[in-house]
C-alpha cells in the first residue's frame, strides 16, 4: 500500500507501514539533535549578563544586547518560512545550525560590546530559522495521524537541557570561565551538524523562493500568539514575585515542571491524537486557569510546587497540542511557514507580555498581573472556539 506525501515541497511515494511508527529515522536524527542544540543553548541561556557585566558594561546595553537577539529572529521569522518549503531542508539545516555554533563560538573569542552584538546578531538570524525548520522537519517525519503525539515526543527534547542547562552552564563558567564555556556550548551545538549530515532528504532539490504574504504566514497558527501572550506575561515576573513574598523553593520549582512535562506532553499527545485536539486543548487550558489563580495568591512552597505540576499539564501540553496541531492542518508544502508563524507568535508574545505585566505589577501588584494572564488565555478559547465552529471541527490539509 503507498500514500502520498511531501517533503521539501515535492510529493514522493512511500510504502505506508514505514511512516505508522513515529521514530522514523530521519525523527530520531532531529530528536538527539535538537537535545544538543537545546542542552548548548540552555547551557548560555543565563550567561550573557554576567558576560557583558565583565566587560563593565552598564545594565542598559545588557538589556539592548539581549533585546538584539529577540529582534533579529523575530525579523528573520518571515523569510524563514518560504525559504524552508522552498530550499532542500537538510542543506538549510546544516547551515544554520553551523552559524548558530559560530555565533555561540563568536560570544567566547569576543572581548568588547561591539564583537558580542556582532555574533549576537548572527546567532539570532540562525535561531530565527532554525527552530521553524526543525518543527517542520520533524512534522513530516511523523505519520498523520500521530503527529500531536510525535510533536509532544519532540518538544522533549529540550525539557531535560532546560532543567539543568542552565545550572551546568553557570558552574562551568564559575570553573573554567565564560569563554570556554562558550566554546563548549559552541561544540554541542556543532555536533548537531554531524548528526543533522545522516538526514534522509534523497535527492529533493531546492525550488526558487517566493515571498508574499501567503508564503510568510500560515493563518492556521496564529493562535500560539495569543496563548503565548498569556505565559509570558505571567512567568516573566515568577522569580521576582517568589523573591517579594519570600516563598522557598523556586530552583525545586523548575525540577518539578521538567519531571512533569516528561509525563504530560506525550500524554496529552496521545489524548490528541486519539480524541482530538479540541478535546485535550480545552481542559489544559482549564488546567492553566486553575495555575495562573493559585500563583496570584501564592504564598507557601507547597502551593509554589503544585503550580509547577499544574503549569506542565496545563500551559505546556495546550501550547504543545495547538503547535502540533497548527502544523498539522497547515498543508505539507506550507509547514515552513506552519512553523515559522508559530515561532513569530512565541517571538511577539516573549518581547510585549513583560512589558505589560511590569506595567501592571508597578501599578497593581502581583495577584492582578496574574489574574490579568487569563485574559489572553480567554480570548485563545473563544477564537479555538469560533475557529472550531466555522470549520466544523479540525479541517485536514489536502
Amino acid at each position: 500500500v503507498k500514500s502520498h506525501y511531501c517533503i521539501g515541497g515535492y510529493e514522493k511515494m512511500e510504502v505506508t507501514a514505514k511512516k505508522q511508527t513515529i521514530w522514523s529515522h530521519n525523527f530520531i536524527v532531529l530528536f538527539f539533535a535538537n537535545t544538543v542544540i537545546s542542552f548548548g543553548s540552555m547551557m548560555t541561556y543565563t550567561l550573557l549578563p554576567l558576560f557583558c557585566r565583565e566587560m563593565n558594561a552598564t545594565d542598559a546595553v545588557v538589556g539592548v544586547v539581549s533585546g538584539v537577539f529577540a529582534l533579529t529572529a523575530l525579523a528573520m521569522r518571515p523569510i524563514s518560512g518560504p525559504a524552508i518549503d522552498s530550499w532542500n531542508k537538510k542543506k538549510l539545516y546544516l547551515a544554520v545550525i553551523t552559524l548558530n555554533a559560530i555565533g555561540m563560538f563568536g560570544y567566547g573569542i569576543s572581548t568588547n560590546i561591539g564583537m558580542v552584538v556582532a555574533f549576537r546578531l548572527l546567532h539570532g538570524i540562525s535561531n530565527g530559522t532554525s527552530a521553524a525548520l526543525c518543527l517542520a522537519m520533524a512534522t513530516e517525519s511523523l505519520p498523520h495521524e500521530k503527529i500531536a503525539s510525535g510533536i509532544g515526543i519532540y518538544m522533549l527534547s529540550t525539557v531535560l537541557p532546560g532543567a539543568i542547562g542552565p545550572g551546568l552552564g553557570l558552574t562551568l563558567s564559575e570553573t573554567i570561565g565564560f569563554r570556554y564555556t562558550y566554546f563548549i556550548a559552541s561544540g554541542l551545538i556543532l555536533l548537531a551538524t554531524v548528526l543533522g549530515a545522516r538526514l534522509d532528504y534523497g535527492d529533493v532539490k531546492s525550488k526558487k523562493i517566493k515571498i508574499s504574504l501567503r508564503t510568510m504566514i500560515a493563518k492556521e497558527a496564529v493562535m500560539i500568539m495569543i496563548m503565548h501572550f498569556a505565559v509570558s506575561t505571567s512567568m516573566s515576573f515568577l522569580v521576582l514575585m517568589v523573591e517579594d513574598r519570600e516563598i522557598s523553593g523556586l530552583p525545586m520549582y523548575y525540577t518539578i515542571n521538567a519531571i512533569a512535562m516528561l509525563a504530560a506532553r506525550p500524554l496529552s499527545g496521545k489524548i490528541a491524537d486519539k480524541y482530538g485536539a479540541d478535546k485535550a486543548i480545552f481542559p489544559c487550558m482549564g488546567i492553566f486557569v486553575i495555575n495562573l489563580i493559585m500563583l496570584a495568591f501564592c504564598h507557601e512552597t507547597w502551593q509554589l510546587w503544585t503550580c509547577a505540576v499544574l503549569n506542565a499539564f496545563g500551559y505546556s501540553s495546550a501550547y504543545s497540542m495547538i503547535q502540533a496541531m497548527a502544523m498539522k492542518i497547515t498543508p505539507p508544502e506550507r509547514r515552513g511557514a506552519g512553523g515559522s508563524t508559530c515561532y513569530i507568535g512565541t517571538d511577539t508574545g516573549t518581547l510585549l507580555g513583560p512589558m505589560v505585566a511590569g506595567a501592571i505589577v508597578q501599578s497593581f501588584g502581583y495577584t492582578v498581573m496574574f489574574l490579568y494572564a487569563l485574559v489572553p488565555l480567554f480570548l485563545t478559547a473563544v477564537v479555538f472556539t469560533i475557529w472550531l465552529k466555522k470549520n466544523n471541527g479540525i479541517p485536514m490539509p489536502n
